[in-house]
């Protein structure tokens, strides 16, 4: 492998970008080739890492993980990692959702849409809710948590109160989960993140008989 390819790879999180390999002067068929024999693997479309490294990172946290930086780092728009994914970059023991999906937040006005696999988000932040995390900005605690409590229906409140409760234990203030949940007056499941702001004490959300997660989910690091 080219030096400055690993070089590459070393400094985005053990990722690296097909148009990035080209550039390095990497041929095609060299890329298809390192693929075939397994040394490396396709993350997302366009995005490989080493079969190394990817052996190297659990099912739960390290691959979800390394998705959603992968599709960060092949996104042209202005964005920040929020919901599921951003939890994932802070460490935060969360409920599994259903679907595994990336999910960024992008600047502008309101709305959501899912494509490849990413969940797109379009809902107004404030600058100082914005953290970096291994160079990717990504949502603070307090949004992030109430951002997992808005997005799952009638399930949200379970979600959101280990999520909220994972924050806490994390850093978070009660008082950062309400001033992050109180500009939502009229957003989709502000009503679910309320209470799960209202019911999160930090303890541990994992063991909570109340409220019982979704029938069939157990709780896991995301």
């Amino acid at each position: 492998m080219k030096a400055d390819v690993s070089a590459l790879m070393r400094s985005q999180r053990g990722l690296v970008l097909r148009r990035q390999v080209l550039d390095a002067g990497v041929d095609e068929d060299a890329v298809r080739d390192l693929i075939r024999r397994g040394t490396w693997v396709a993350v997302r479309r366009g995005v490989y890492a080493t079969a190394e490294h990817w052996a190297s990172l659990d099912e739960h946290r390290g691959r979800p993980l390394a998705r959603a930086w992968a599709a960060s780092l092949n996104m042209s728009m202005p964005h920040v990692l929020s919901h599921e994914s951003a939890a994932l970059a802070h460490g935060l023991p969360i409920l599994r959702p259903r679907r595994e999906l990336v999910h960024v937040t992008r600047f502008g006005v309101q709305g959501c849409r899912t494509r490849h696999g990413v969940s797109h988000h379009l809902a107004p932040f404030r600058d100082d809710q914005i953290v970096e995390i291994e160079g990717v900005p990504t949502f603070d605690l307090a949004r992030t948590a109430v951002d997992i409590a808005r997005s799952h229906g009638s399930d949200g409140l379970a979600y959101g109160v280990v999520a909220c409760d994972s924050a806490l234990r994390a850093g978070a203030t009660k008082q950062q989960l309400e001033a992050a949940v109180a500009p939502m007056r009229s957003w989709p499941g502000v009503t679910v993140a309320r209470e799960a702001v209202d019911f999160a004490d930090g303890g541990c959300g994992e063991c909570r008989r109340e409220p019982e997660p979704p029938p069939g989910r157990k709780p896991g690091s995301g």
